[in-house]
């Protein structure tokens, strides 16, 4: 009779455990809701036109056509393809997203393009009155010398102007409107 009693608790034991298993297992995890942060980075999708200009020391300041085509990777993160001419039969072609990390609490980003051989990773977040996102990061400088690299970002609802920095020093400023035909849609 105890080795009934004992085998039938012993299987009542492991039954619960192995329904309860099994019903947490079979449970949906919460999907995350987006912020704030996220539903202003999807505010920037759309086509944008505007200048590129590098500042060298000894080069005279020439503004180039470019574009940045910006879409939604779902509710979190947006994508960049931003393209500007180099020179004749040349093209600069950058990608990257950009999104919120709510656990970090700051903005992270990617970027590659087609004239280096680094991956960037950015981080980043606004200034206290919440005008301007700085995103920093480090990479190779045009004489292949790692760097800390940073931009600041002025954005409002149909224009943006990044300015880029190299150790401080301001080496190049984007410069962008809404494209009309977004606005159309």
């Amino acid at each position: 009779m105890k080795k009934t009693l004992l085998a039938t608790l012993i299987l009542t034991v492991a039954g619960s455990a192995v329904f309860a298993a099994t019903n947490v297992w079979n449970q949906q995890p919460e999907m995350p809701k987006p912020g704030a942060q996220h539903k202003a980075l999807q505010q920037t999708v759309g086509t944008w036109e505007g200048t590129i200009t590098m500042f060298m020391p000894g080069v005279p300041e020439m503004p180039m056509p470019a574009k940045d085509v910006v879409t939604s990777s779902g509710p979190f993160w947006v994508h960049s393809s931003f393209t500007t001419p180099m020179g004749p039969g040349m093209e600069y072609n950058g990608f990257g997203y950009t999104g919120y990390d709510p656990i970090a609490k700051e903005y992270v980003g990617t970027w590659m393009d087609n004239v280096g051989t680094t991956f960037s990773v950015m981080k980043g977040n606004h200034d206290k009155e919440g005008k301007v996102l700085t995103m920093t990061w480090t990479a190779p400088n045009e004489m292949g010398v790692m760097t800390e690299m940073s931009n600041e970002t002025v954005r409002t609802k149909n224009a943006y102007t990044m300015t880029f920095f190299a150790n401080g020093e301001k080496n190049m400023l984007i410069d962008m409107k809404r494209a009309v035909e977004a606005d159309s849609k």
